[in-house]
This record gives structure tokens, C-alpha cells and sequence, in this order.
């Protein structure tokens, strides 16, 4: 009898330690779902972060490299301004001979460099005026604000304006 008496003790302590294990089980259970929802919102955060680290990282470099061309090409400018007007002063008939070509063969070599750069001049030589642009020298009696004379053209890296242009525009109407 003690043998059954003591086999029914075990059988509650099971049947309580169940009912124990039970609530305690679903304890444990909403607390688990808890921690996975925090650990979901943990990722997501993280993900988040990460995605803008990988796009800020990737516009400063875009700005670095744009810093850095711009600082080089603005020292190169100058000299190509140089080689334009020294076109310009060659007489004509000078302009097919072989010692003075390579004036014109240095200026396309610089500027086919600067497009592999994707710098490109712009012409600016009878278009209206665009303050973004250009940087107003003089004013020649012409129609009102079209540009009669290029100084010195304007460049741009990509959507970036490296350099304004140097203009003469005209400055009454016809």
C-alpha cells in the first residue's frame, strides 16, 4: 500500500508539475515571441543602418573624387585657355604647317583626356545668358544678353559646373 500510495504521490506531483510547466510554458513562449519581435526590429535596424552607411559611403566618395578632379582640372584650365588663344593667333597661312600644327594636336590630346574624365567643355558663343553659367567680363552693343564673345568656356564634371565661362554679352536691343 505504501507502494501505491507513493506511486500516487508521484502522479501528482506530475499532474501539478505539468500544470506548473504548462503556465510556466506559456510563459516562456510569450516571452520568446517577445525576444524574436525586439530581435526583428534589432535586424531591420541594422539593415537599415547598414543600407545608409553603403549610401553615404558611396555619395563622400562620389564628393571626394569630384573634390579632387576639380582642384586638378582647375590648375589644367589655364593652360588649355592658353592653347585655345594661341589657335586663334596662328595666320592662316600658317595653319597647315607641321611646326605649328602641334599646338593644335597638344589641345585635342588634353581634351580628349578631360572627356575620359567626363569633363566637357561647352561653347557658349551666341546663347543667352545663364548666371549658373557664365561670369559676365564686358557688354558690346549687341541684342540684350546674348553672348557676342567667349573669354573663356565653362566645364562640367558629370552635373557639376567646374568652371564658368567668361563672356561678353551684348547689351541694348535690336
Amino acid at each position: 500500500m505504501t507502494e501505491k500510495k507513493h506511486e500516487q504521490e508521484e502522479d501528482q506531483k506530475l499532474d501539478t508539475s505539468g500544470q506548473n510547466n504548462n503556465g510556466s510554458g506559456q510563459n516562456e513562449i510569450e516571452e520568446l515571441k517577445k525576444e524574436i519581435e525586439t530581435l526583428k526590429e534589432s535586424l531591420a535596424r541594422s539593415q537599415a543602418d547598414y543600407s545608409n552607411l553603403i549610401r553615404r559611403s558611396e555619395k563622400e566618395k562620389d564628393e571626394t573624387k569630384i573634390y579632387i578632379v576639380t582642384k586638378v582640372v582647375n590648375k589644367i584650365l589655364p593652360f588649355i585657355d592658353n592653347l585655345e588663344r594661341a589657335k586663334e593667333l596662328i595666320p592662316e597661312e600658317l595653319k597647315d604647317n607641321s611646326r605649328v600644327n602641334w599646338i593644335d594636336w597638344i589641345y585635342l590630346a588634353v581634351l580628349k583626356q578631360l572627356e575620359s574624365l567626363e569633363i566637357k567643355p561647352f561653347e557658349s558663343l551666341w546663347q543667352e545668358l545663364d548666371v549658373n553659367l557664365h561670369e559676365v567680363l564686358m557688354q558690346w552693343p549687341w541684342k540684350e544678353w546674348i553672348i557676342v564673345k567667349e573669354i573663356e568656356r565653362w566645364y562640367k564634371l558629370w552635373e557639376k559646373v567646374l568652371r564658368l565661362a567668361k563672356v561678353i554679352v551684348g547689351n541694348w536691343e535690336e
